[in-house]
């Protein structure tokens, strides 16, 4: 009978000690991304919509928030687009290997991305890996073209290019992530952004 009272006291404090914390004790909340998605190869929307909660993980392991959205904002922060499409590029400069492209203006990054959904199928087929991860990994991987400044392929992680069997087999497993490095500048970048705009309005 001792041991039940003083194991309830001892819960008794341990609650009012977790009532007591402040609300600092919370993480900040990290930058936020707006992405438009396109959806213009008509992808099954059970497969898009894995995907997309699977590039929200992804992102928030860097401690990045993105939020997908389904019309441009008449007025508010910058929006990346993200288009799966059907076709692929005619020429030799994009490698049959490569899954997206993102077109990024020498001043700047890029606001516009294109992930090629047949070739995520083929991926996916060959190294039979997931075909939401793998669609998930592309557009991670094409977004950060677009979050990153410069030459953003990196030595290890998701943006991380060519990628081989076992950047798939990782992307399928849901293991593919950001280097530290990458997920750095990524913040940085968008924590940029947020304080460029907010001395513009000013």
């Amino acid at each position: 009978m001792r041991i039940q009272h003083s194991t309830f006291f001892a819960v008794f404090l341990m609650i009012a000690t977790w009532e007591g914390l402040p609300a600092a004790s919370a993480e900040p909340p990290g930058p936020t991304v707006l992405v438009l998605l396109q959806n213009d190869a008509g992808v099954p929307s059970n497969v898009v919509g894995i995907a997309q909660a699977e590039v929200v993980r992804l992102y928030g392991l860097i401690g990045v928030e993105v939020v997908w959205i389904t019309k441009m904002p008449e007025v508010g922060g910058r929006v990346r687009v993200v288009s799966l499409v059907a076709w692929e590029p005619a020429d030799d400069s994009v490698p049959t290997s490569v899954l997206g492209v993102t077109y990024v203006s020498p001043k700047g990054r890029g606001y516009r991305a294109y992930v090629f959904w047949r070739r995520v199928q083929r991926g996916s087929e060959k190294f039979t890996a997931s075909l939401y991860n793998v669609l998930a990994a592309a557009i991670a991987h094409e977004l950060g073209h677009m979050l990153l400044p410069g030459v953003s392929h990196a030595k290890h992680g998701l943006m991380e290019a060519p990628w081989n069997n076992v950047h798939f087999r990782s992307a399928s497993a849901g293991l593919l992530n950001f280097s530290p490095e990458s997920a750095a500048l990524i913040r940085r970048g968008l924590i940029d952004e947020v304080t460029v705009a907010q001395g513009v309005v000013r």
